[in-house]
């Protein structure tokens, strides 16, 4: 089964957009083109390596970050010299990092100020995450690299409960989290500083997130099929209304790599 959708956006000197990236049970990354009709040659290429089902994907430019239930942040670069090629041939760069649980999220994002290259934040089942900031290549001018097994703690895990989305908002300098406690918890990027935390009245999960920017509102939705949405200026959420029924959702099937 299919885990995780990513759309590849383009990199510059790599690749164009128009792709899409899944993530599956059988620990394989897949890299489809969904303008070809026939599904056996939709996909252009599988991409091997880890030991579990993948279960977060991120893109940083020309860089796949993918995330497991084999623990492992890792890092796949577009093969150079392929311009002319109609695909990109993604092989693997780097193993960022190693987490303590399940990677379940995975979040890159970046400042519009000159020089910032922004992060990568991953988060785990035992409710931990590491942030990885890539750093100008000195071998490639232009081009950015990440070391390996570089992650630093972002902030002090509170509970041993996991992580289930995580997104770096990077003009806010804010990382925002979503719970199995029914909480979401907003982290200062700069001093790890737990400044927002919003607990669900209705006593259920949220499920997702997503940032408005133009408004700097905080969209979410529940297991209740209620939306949230709330408001960082006014530190309040400003609206909760009951938009859809109960949702319910069964697991897919998870290859663990222990």
């Amino acid at each position: 089964g299919v885990g995780r959708l990513l759309a590849l956006k383009e990199a510059e000197g790599a690749f164009s957009g128009g792709l899409l990236v899944s993530g599956g049970a059988d620990a394989t990354i897949r890299v489809w083109d969904p303008r070809v009709r026939e599904g056996e040659n939709a996909c252009v290429q599988a991409v091997f390596g880890h030991e579990g089902t993948v279960t977060a994907l991120a893109q940083v430019g020309p860089y796949l970050v993918s995330g497991s239930t084999d623990k492992t942040v890792r890092l796949w670069r577009a093969g150079e010299g392929r311009k002319a090629a109609m695909y990109p041939w993604f092989e693997e760069h780097a193993r960022l990092g190693q987490m303590d649980g399940w990677v379940q999220s995975l979040s890159f994002n970046v400042t519009h100020k000159v020089g910032d290259l922004g992060a990568i934040y991953a988060a785990d089942s035992t409710g931990a995450a590491l942030c990885f900031k890539p750093r100008f290549d000195k071998d490639a001018p232009g081009r950015i690299e990440f070391q390996e097994n570089a992650g630093v703690k972002p902030f002090n895990k509170l509970l041993d409960r996991g992580i289930i989305s995580i997104k770096f908002i990077a003009e806010e300098c804010l990382v925002l989290t979503l719970a199995f406690d029914n909480k979401l918890r907003g982290y200062d990027s700069r001093t790890g500083a737990c400044i927002i935390q919003l607990e669900n009245s209705n006593l259920c999960g949220f499920h997702a997130m997503e940032w408005d920017e133009a408004n700097r509102q905080i969209y979410l939705t529940d297991r209740y099929g209620y939306l949230w949405v709330y408001d960082l200026r006014l530190e309040s959420v400003v609206f909760k209304e009951q938009l859809t029924g109960v949702s319910t959702s069964e697991g897919d099937e998870v290859k663990d790599s222990d």
